[in-house]
């Protein structure tokens, strides 16, 4: 069994593709450090729903909906 350390490089971690590690090396995130120590530049909570009738313009939310129906005619 290897032992990961902080300092132990992301391509010598068993499970993470090559791919992933391209696209972790454009971030600048070669080591098991710099894994944990990169945060998101932003966070979208969307466990909060609203009601339709409460929402405002321009506003981003997450609703919850119900389809009663579909039709579809041509035009």
């Amino acid at each position: 069994m290897n032992l990961i350390t902080l300092d132990t490089k992301l391509s010598q971690v068993q499970g993470i593709l090559p791919k992933f590690l391209v696209k972790l090396n454009k971030l600048e995130i070669h080591t098991v450090y710099d894994l944990l120590r990169h945060f998101p530049a932003r966070y979208e909570d969307f466990s909060k729903v609203s009601k339709i009738t409460d929402l405002k313009s321009g506003e981003q939310v997450t609703i919850r909906a119900e389809v009663r129906r579909i039709s579809s005619r041509k035009t």
